[in-house]
């Protein structure tokens, strides 16, 4: 049976790691943290890169664009910071959120327009224009984090909030299509099932739950944690990476959801607290995980245990 083996960790934050995403290399990875510095990390030497970013608030959320060379972060006072990689400078400082930015999605809708929208802790939902960065909407939600914004089939966007409410609109005008109470105390990650009709989405009640992609209606509910789940990730098509506030891993086949293999102290030498991220690099096949106890661990698969 499948299972995930330690293959290294890194040290040097010196706070709480929030997220992490693609680094400016195929082989390194950006991570951010409550000590207010953006890091970048090469997979192949498992260290620290020179290159890094220093804000005056911790930071919440990453949204790397490899295309153009920009990074945008989210700050704990409701902060986008629009940083040019190339020149290695921030360009801008865009104040219009609430209580944190918790998430960002790059989308090109239906109309042909690219689009940033970001989550902040109050419940708003802003729409920018990319990558000029010009306001474009405001919605107004339920008054709670904003956790997660993914791009659907057929021109929706799937909003998951702190207080369990998931919210499908629109990706034009930004009318509600579907509403409804997914999970008991918020909605974390959310995920498209590359093979089936499903989206899958964590909870703060530490379930995994599936949803048809058509109506939205519960297929299957999975207690996979005892505490929340705060990031999730497809490897190689076939197997689901999920990360808690429990301090552990779970890996799980994407076909039947059943549980291969639970990463876990004392058996392993890892997280000690909330592991809040998670990153797949293909190419290298290495996973990385990373939480509220500054370490950076990284991960390979074991397909013959």
């Amino acid at each position: 049976m499948s299972s995930l083996i330690k293959i290294g960790e890194a040290k040097g934050h010196t706070g709480p790691i929030y997220d992490s995403s693609l680094g400016k290399s195929k082989n390194s990875i950006f991570t951010c943290s409550g000590d207010r510095f953006l890091a970048e990390w090469d997979l192949k030497t498992m260290s620290a890169s020179p290159f890094s970013v220093r804000l005056e608030q911790p930071c919440f959320t990453i949204e790397h664009d490899q295309e153009q060379n920009l990074l945008l972060l989210g700050n704990s006072l409701g902060g986008i910071h629009l940083i040019d990689l190339k020149a290695s400078k921030e360009l801008r400082l865009l104040q219009v959120h609430e209580k944190g930015v918790f998430s960002f999605l790059r989308v090109k809708n239906q109309d042909g327009k690219v689009l940033l929208l970001s989550g902040g802790g109050a419940g708003k939902l802003q729409i920018w224009k990319y990558p000029e960065m010009k306001l474009y909407r405001t919605i107004v939600m339920a008054p709670s984090k904003i956790r997660c914004i993914e791009a659907l089939e057929d021109g929706k966007i799937f909003i998951g909030q702190s207080n369990g409410m998931a919210t499908v609109l629109d990706d034009v005008f930004f009318n509600t299509i579907a509403e409804w109470k997914a999970h008991e105390g918020g909605v974390f990650p959310l995920l498209k099932h590359p093979k089936k009709k499903v989206l899958i989405s964590g909870g703060k009640d530490g379930y995994l739950r599936l949803w048809k992609k058509d109506n939205f209606e519960e297929v299957l509910a999975i207690p996979a944690h005892n505490f929340g789940i705060y990031d999730l990730k497809i490897l190689k098509n076939k197997y689901l990476v999920s990360a808690s506030r429990d301090k552990t891993l779970a890996l799980w086949d994407l076909d039947s959801m059943d549980l291969l293999h639970r990463a876990r102290r004392p058996q392993l030498n890892m997280h000690t607290h909330s592991i809040n991220s998670l990153i797949w690099n293909e190419e290298l096949e290495i996973l990385v995980s990373a939480g509220d106890d500054r370490r950076i661990i990284f991960w390979k698969i074991d397909e013959n245990a």
